[in-house]
C-alpha cells in the first residue's frame, strides 16, 4: 500500500478554469537514449519518498510563463547546458510534464514491483517535449507581440522571427520590413537570437505599417491553437455543472492557459485587476508587470540594465538641450 508521503491526489491548479490537474514532483532524473533518441527518465523509489506531489500550487499563468521562459533560454545560440540538462531542471524545480493520469493510476499502488513501470511511463522524449515546447513558445511570442503593437511598440514583432540554437519565430512581420529601415543591433537585449532595436521615430512608422493588417494576423494566431477535448463535469467546490477541459500534460494547461489570456477582453482585465504579461527588455523572460509602464523584470541584473539606460537617456536629453542654447 502506499504511505502517506507518496500518496497521489489532485489538487486545483487556478487559470485553468477551475479544472482538477494533478500535480506529480520527482526529485530526481537520469538521462540516456532509446533507439537513438535523447530521453529523459524520473527516477521513483518509493521507500526514500523521491516522489512527491508539488506543495507550492502553480497556476495555469505561471506554468504558461515558466515554460516559455524555458524554451527561451534552450534557443540562444550561447546556451550553456544540454537540452536533458535544461528539461531535467525544469521538471525537477515545477513538476513532471506527461502522462499524469496515468502516472497516478500506477502510483496509488506506490509499490517496487511498479517501479519500472512508473519510470518507463514517465520517460520524457527530448526531442518530442521540444517540438512541443517550441510550438507553445512560438504562438505564446506571437501573441505579446500584437498586444504590444496594440500599445504601441513594434520590437517585440519586428524581433519576431529571430534565428535561434533550436529554432526560428514565426515569419508573420517579415513583409512589413524594409532593406533600408534604420534599426540597429540592441546590446543591452539578451533575447534570443539578435534583436534590433527600434527608433522611436521608426517605431511608429513599422507599426503604422502593421497595424491595418492586425485582423488578419489576429486570425493568424486564433488559428495556430490546438483543439481542447471539452467534458461536462461537476466544478470542483460547488453545486454546478459546466464545461471543463481535459489536461493531462502541462502543455495543455499552459494551452489552455495562453487561449484564456487571448479571449480575455478589457473589461475583464480592468474588472479583475489584471495586467497583460510583457517581455522583459533586458533579458526577455516573460513576466507579469505590476503597472502599466513597466518594462523590465524585478531582478537586479535587469534593474541595472533600466537604471543605465536611464541614465543614458538623461545624458542625451541633457546634450540636445544644451544644442538648442
Amino acid at each position: 500500500m502506499a504511505t502517506k508521503e507518496n500518496m497521489v491526489r489532485r489538487k486545483d491548479i487556478d487559470g485553468v478554469g477551475r479544472q482538477q490537474f494533478i500535480s506529480i514532483h520527482f526529485h530526481h532524473y537520469k538521462f540516456g537514449t532509446i533507439e537513438g533518441r535523447e530521453v529523459v527518465i524520473p527516477v521513483y523509489n518509493p521507500s526514500r519518498s523521491s516522489t512527491k506531489i508539488e506543495q507550492n500550487q502553480m497556476t495555469g499563468r505561471d506554468i504558461l510563463y515558466s515554460l516559455y521562459n524555458l524554451y527561451d533560454e534552450m534557443n540562444k545560440p550561447d546556451c550553456p547546458y544540454t537540452n536533458q540538462e535544461m528539461i531535467r531542471d525544469w521538471c525537477v524545480l515545477n513538476m513532471h510534464p506527461y502522462h499524469l493520469q496515468g502516472l497516478h493510476y500506477l502510483m496509488k499502488e506506490a509499490g517496487e514491483p511498479y517501479k519500472e513501470g512508473i519510470e518507463r511511463y514517465g520517460t520524457i522524449d527530448v526531442g518530442d517535449f521540444i517540438k512541443s515546447l517550441g510550438a507553445l513558445y512560438n504562438q505564446f511570442r506571437f501573441y505579446l507581440a500584437l498586444e504590444e503593437l496594440k500599445r504601441g511598440k513594434g520590437e517585440i514583432a519586428y524581433n519576431l522571427s529571430n534565428e535561434g540554437r533550436l529554432s526560428a519565430g514565426y515569419p508573420y512581420f517579415n513583409i512589413y520590413k524594409h532593406n533600408d529601415d534604420p534599426v540597429d543591433s540592441d546590446d543591452n537585449n539578451n533575447q534570443t537570437g539578435k534583436s534590433k532595436s527600434l527608433p522611436s521615430d521608426f517605431n511608429r512608422v513599422f507599426v503604422k505599417r502593421v497595424k491595418r493588417d492586425i485582423e488578419d494576423l489576429e486570425d493568424l494566431l486564433i488559428g495556430g491553437f490546438p483543439n481542447y477535448t471539452m467534458t461536462v463535469h461537476r466544478i470542483p467546490g460547488s453545486n454546478k455543472i459546466g464545461f471543463l477541459a481535459e489536461v493531462n500534460s502541462v502543455f495543455e494547461v499552459a494551452w489552455y492557459a495562453l487561449a484564456r489570456l487571448v479571449v480575455m477582453d478589457e473589461e475583464e482585465v480592468d474588472a479583475n485587476s489584471l495586467v497583460r504579461p510583457r517581455i522583459c527588455k533586458a533579458c526577455g523572460r516573460v513576466m507579469n508587470v505590476e503597472g502599466s509602464r513597466q518594462e523590465y523584470c524585478l531582478s537586479s541584473e535587469c534593474q541595472r540594465v533600466r537604471k543605465r539606460k536611464n541614465r543614458q537617456d538623461c545624458d542625451a536629453r541633457k546634450r540636445q538641450a544644451e544644442q538648442k542654447d
